[in-house]
């Protein structure tokens, strides 16, 4: 696998497109996923008039041979693969939702198609951040897992990829270094700079010391190649690709470009196909309907109206009452039961939820060795209450009032979110607070909440929480896993800062990692840790008995 990094005008598309050509001339199949729209050139020599000898279909775009509908992602994918058919699948003119439900789908059906149809292909991507981001949105998940798979094990079916990008800072860090070649072209930006010495540095390549003083000022279409495996190191200058440069044309120039449209035969039909049945199940279409037949409905005359009575049931108030309370048990125990999960599988509840809402398959992540472990799980006895502390029910807001009533004195909202598990900045928290105002059960005192007689007798009996370190530990062995070590590890050095690379040591996690930025984002949220980069801290929060 290979990256072609650099800044817009540096020649990369040049680069990519020369080995695009030697490919299709080797007989090598190429499929490019095109997310700006530049790759139909290749149908064209440079004056951008003559066909080129390269005349590969393209799907979508303005010089599509065909439209590219965003549910066909696994259609292309098993037609390209059995048929090794080359191809450019232009998305430039798909909005980022379907841009993203095609690329998922093309992945996942074109590994899934090549494992029975294996050999030589190459797949580019284009702005290949788009495809495999480093910080990933909850429906760029499987997308994600998809190219990162092919990445990983593509190349025992034949899959060979390239990844373009002006923005390698923002590729997913564990795809970039299962590269073994990279070629960057001129780079002017910090953070590009920073990225790709963090690569270099990661594969041992030559050349580490200077990279950040040659990539500005390297000429269009030089290249400094890395190839560890290789033992390759140096500049080159790139030769100019034989066909048209579209991506170098200003757009109004580049759309008077015209190529001869391909007969795709029964795939353009298979496409047609399913475009149509998209648009008959498209709720847009659905609604349009709907009104035309209403409109046609209120032109016709209307005769007297019969008069009918409708019974209405009145739902008393108190059965309203139980299906609130019903409700907040029932969430209250889907956080439970992710909190023990989240024990044994190294992930965070809300990973956990987003996993479970999405339908995501995952595996439990390795847990790397921790010199001091944390302190062992404990049972906690079940918490009894009076017929007075049903009212309260089983959740935050019971947290709450339990923290209020062993401070009489009251607590801040930091003070109060660290005691309950929520952040004190979390709409959840809020509606707790208004809830216990409204109720009567605490009174405010400046910055400072304070339990009422009213709030002791609703809360009725239960468990005192931990005070001081014991409260420390408590949320160690709540948290469990990665998160749990991280916080060991911050008590242990408190009052002390540690920076991310000491705290990911000490924990065992790479402090590059998403994990830990997960990890890290948890335990800010609960409001157990304070400061960033090179100054983190434990809370002061849980050393206060």
């Amino acid at each position: 696998m290979s990256a072609a990094i650099g800044n817009r005008g540096g020649g990369k598309s040049n680069g990519v497109t020369v080995a695009v050509e030697q490919f299709l001339d080797a007989g090598v199949q190429v499929v490019i996923l095109d997310y700006v729209g530049i790759h139909f050139g290749i149908r064209r020599q440079a004056d951008g008039k003559t066909p080129s000898k390269f005349q590969i279909p393209v799907m979508g775009g303005r010089h599509g041979d065909i439209d590219l509908s965003a549910t066909a992602g696994a259609l292309v994918a098993e037609a390209l693969a059995e048929r090794r058919s080359s191809a450019i699948l232009d998305m430039s003119m798909m909005s980022k939702g379907d841009r993203c439900r095609f690329a998922t789908d093309f992945a996942e059906a074109f590994f899934r198609s090549k494992k029975s149809h294996p050999g030589p292909v190459h797949l580019v991507l284009e702005e290949a951040q788009r495809f495999i981001p480093q910080r990933v949105q909850p429906d760029q998940m499987r997308m994600l897992g998809a190219f990162e798979e092919i990445a990983e094990v593509g190349r025992n079916f034949g899959i060979g990829m390239t990844l373009v990008s002006q923005r390698p800072q923002k590729l997913n860090k564990d795809v970039l270094n299962l590269a073994d070649t990279l070629l960057v072209y001129r780079t002017i930006g910090t953070h590009e700079r920073k990225a790709l010495a963090e690569w270099v540095q990661e594969k041992g390549a030559e050349g580490r010391a200077d990279v950040a003083n040659e990539l500005p000022g390297l000429p269009t279409g030089t290249a400094i190649v890395w190839c560890p495996v290789r033992r390759l190191y140096g500049q080159f200058a790139i030769q100019m690709k034989t066909t048209f440069d579209a991506g170098a044309t200003p757009l109004q120039v580049r759309a008077e470009v015209h190529t001869q449209p391909l007969d795709l035969g029964d795939l353009q039909d298979r496409m047609g196909k399913l475009v149509e049945e998209m648009k008959a199940n498209d709720p847009k279409v659905m609604k349009a309907e709907i009104s035309k037949l209403r409109r046609e409905l209120a032109q016709k005359p209307q005769g007297p109206a019969a008069e009918r009575k409708v019974e209405v049931p009145v739902v008393p108030p108190e059965w309203v009452s139980e299906v609130e309370e019903a409700i907040s048990r029932l969430d209250h125990l889907k956080e439970q039961i992710f909190r023990e999960i989240a024990k044994q599988v190294d992930f965070s509840c809300e990973q956990l939820a987003q996993m479970v809402q999405l339908g995501a398959r995952f595996t439990p992540a390795q847990v790397a060795p921790f010199s001091r472990p944390v302190p062992p799980r404990q049972q906690h006895t079940p918490v009894t209450h009076t017929d007075g502390g049903d009212v309260v029910g089983n959740g935050g807001l019971r947290r709450m009032l339990v923290a209020l009533a062993q401070r009489p004195t009251g607590l801040t909202n930091g003070q109060l979110g660290v005691r309950a598990g929520l952040s004190s900045k979390s709409g959840t928290f809020s509606n707790y607070l208004s809830r216990a105002r409204q109720q009567g059960w605490i009174v405010d005192e400046g910055q400072i909440r304070r339990i009422t007689d009213a709030g002791t007798a609703a809360l009725g009996r239960f468990e005192p929480l931990p005070e001081g370190r014991a409260l420390a530990e408590h949320w160690m062995r709540e948290l469990g896993g990665g998160a749990g070590r991280m916080l060991h590890a911050l008590v242990d050095a408190y009052p002390e800062t540690l920076t991310s690379a000491e705290l990911g040591a000490r924990a065992g996690i790479s402090p590059g990692s998403g994990t830990f930025s997960n990890y890290l984002s948890r335990l800010r949220t609960l409001e157990l840790m304070v400061g960033r980069g090179g100054q983190i801290c434990a809370s002061d929060e849980l050393f206060d008995g």
